[in-house]
C-alpha cells in the first residue's frame, strides 16, 4: 500500500490505519530556507493522531540553529534519552529523509547518512499518524513530496533501493527537474 502525498503545507499529518508494519517506509522531500535559523520535527504519534504529543513513539528533529539532527522519543509525560547527532544538511539545500522500520529499530537515511533508532515497546502496533511540524527551516513551510509505503508482505522495502525510488514515480533526474519548476512556481521564501 502506498499514499504519496505532493506539496503539502504544513503542519501536516496524515493517519496511519493499519499503524506500522515491519517494512513501512516513509519518505519526505523538501529544500531548507536560505537563512534556515529554526527547526522542522517529524513526529510518529500514539493514540489516533490526534496531533496530542503525550506518546510520541519516534522523534526526528532538523535543528538548523544548532546545527544538531536529535532523535527521541516520549512516553507518557517524560522525555526518553535523546541521540545528537551533527545535522547533514545546510540552508538552501534539498532534503531527502527515509524513515523504514524494522524489526527492531528505526533505519533512517537523512541526505545519504545512515543511522538508527531503537524501537519502543509496542511502537509498530500503537503509531498511527505521522506529522510534519514547521519552525522557520523549510522554504516556503512546505514539504514537496511525502511518501508512505507499507508492504503487504511485512518485507522491508531498502531506504535506498530502485524499488522504493519507483514507487515514487520518479529518478533522480526526474526529481530535479520537478523540483526547479515548483520552486519557479511557488516563488522564494
Amino acid at each position: 500500500m502506498a499514499h504519496r502525498f505532493d506539496q503539502q503545507k504544513l503542519p501536516w499529518q496524515t493517519e496511519l490505519e493499519d499503524g506500522l508494519l515491519t517494512g513501512t517506509l516513509v519518505r519526505i522531500l523538501g529544500r531548507s530556507k536560505s537563512d534556515a535559523k529554526g527547526n522542522f520535527k517529524i513526529h510518529f504519534l500514539k493514540r489516533g493522531g490526534s496531533g496530542s504529543e503525550n506518546e510520541v513513539a519516534f522523534l526526528i528533529k532538523s535543528n538548523f540553529k544548532n546545527h544538531r539532527l536529535i532523535f527521541n522519543r516520549k512516553l507518557n509525560t517524560g522525555w526518553c534519552e535523546k541521540q545528537i547527532y551533527s545535522l547533514p544538511a545546510e540552508p538552501d539545500k534539498k532534503l531527502r529523509i527515509s524513515i523504514l522500520v524494522l524489526e527492531d529499530c528505526w533505519a533512517v537515511k537523512y541526505n545519504g547518512r545512515s543511522y538508527t533508532y531503537p524501537l519502543g515497546a509496542g511502537d509498530k502496533a500503537d503509531v498511527t499518524c505521522v506529522k510534519i511540524v514547521n519552525n522557520g527551516a523549510l522554504r516556503n513551510n512546505v514539504v514537496r513530496k511525502v511518501l508512505v509505503l507499507s508492504k503487504p508482505d511485512g518485507r522491508a522495502v531498502d531506504a535506498a533501493s530502485d524499488e522504493s525510488d519507483g514507487a515514487e514515480g520518479g529518478d533522480e533526474e526526474n526529481e530535479e527537474a520537478e523540483e526547479e519548476g515548483e520552486d519557479e512556481k511557488m516563488g522564494e521564501d
